[in-house]
């Protein structure tokens, strides 16, 4: 009975594994990066950034960005209740 193709496990999927592969290509060089001295910080090798460090980078970026705009719970509960919004 023949497999469907479908069901086979492929190498060329979209999810790549790079433990076989030289780590020179996946790799980025930093001087043609915009990083502030923190985020050089955090790289194993100051000159070389590779996918990971890019995530995490990318992740500070994000919440960095967006933790002006947060405020806390209770503050956002007074703030409901005083202008009529709280619908309880």
């Amino acid at each position: 009975m023949a497999m469907d193709s479908r069901y086979i496990p492929s190498s060329r999927s979209g999810c790549a594994d790079l433990a076989g592969l030289d780590s020179e290509h996946n790799r980025v060089a930093t001087h043609e990066l915009e990083l502030s001295e923190e985020e050089r910080a955090l790289l194993r090798d100051p000159e070389w950034m590779d996918e990971d460090e890019a995530d995490a980078i990318m992740a500070m970026r994000i919440e960095k960005e967006e933790a002006g705009s947060a405020i806390p719970i209770r503050q956002y509960m007074r703030d409901r209740v005083s202008s009529g919004r709280d619908t309880r």
